[in-house]
């Protein structure tokens, strides 16, 4: 069985290094997709322009995929009643502050 943590112990540096590398590819690929997001929304939802949406986010952690998708519907239906299951305090909080 390999050795899963030993890189931490026996070269911190490159550890730290290879964390950073790692944190600055995700980040970079979360924003290309939220921006892509966007664009395969369809304009027209499946009911009236004028009538009230309901939308469940399960696991939507800060909200940055979910405020595209909800800034999309807004441009044709008056109002959204969004509710969203997150378990983390600090994503939820973070969530709120993006969306209002």
């Amino acid at each position: 069985m390999t050795n899963v943590g030993r890189l931490i112990h026996h070269s911190p540096a490159r550890y730290l290094a290879s964390l950073r590398a790692l944190y600055a590819a995700v980040e970079a690929t979360n924003e290309n997709i939220h921006q892509s997001l966007g664009s395969k929304i369809p304009d027209s939802i499946v009911c009236e322009a004028a009538a009230d949406i309901r939308v469940l986010g399960i696991g939507s952690g800060s909200g940055e995929a979910d405020s595209v998708i909800l800034r999309k519907i807004l441009k044709r239906h008056n109002s959204v009643y969004n509710r969203v299951v997150e378990p983390s305090t600090e994503m939820i909080e973070r969530y709120k502050a993006l969306v209002r």
